[in-house]
């Protein structure tokens, strides 16, 4: 099984390979920052690769701000369109902080060093595109950018 950093030097690779932009946040915690923009909204999506002893296999995907809550008397209804689009998604996940005031969404993956730079890839693609459905779906309930 491969290190966190093993993992991590894979997928910036195919980042580099593929001409997308990225930050290396924290080499020590393996965090890569990717600027991400989906029907005109632009975010961050950070990606971390967990490392358990010396060994890694799990990949997380996070976008901690996709949309912002216009109107807190609202929340119950922003609720009730995460949890029907999530039910479309096995692991990508939208849910409101902890503060009930934005949108974040998830994804969690599991790896190995055989494929973790394309097949992280391509997970981050479908990290975009579900926030971009989620967007869609949520329309004037929230407020982007």
């Amino acid at each position: 099984m491969a290190t966190a950093t093993q993992l991590r030097e894979a997928f910036v690779k195919e980042l580099r390979r593929e001409g997308m932009k990225f930050e290396l946040l924290s080499e020590e915690e393996n965090i890569v920052v990717v600027p991400v923009k989906t029907r005109g909204v632009k975010f961050i999506v950070f990606v971390d690769f967990d490392e358990d002893g010396d060994e890694a296999d799990t990949v997380n995907f996070v976008e901690p701000s996709i949309a912002r809550v216009v109107d807190a008397a609202k929340i119950p209804e922003i609720i009730v369109k995460l949890n029907q689009v999530n039910s479309d998604y096995r692991f990508a996940k939208c849910y409101l902080n902890d503060a009930r005031d934005r949108v974040a969404c998830d994804y969690n993956l599991i790896v190995d060093e055989r494929n973790a730079g394309p097949v992280c890839v391509r997970a981050l693609r479908i990290v975009v595109s579900c926030a971009s459905r989620y967007i869609e779906e949520l329309g004037d309930l929230v407020k982007t950018s």
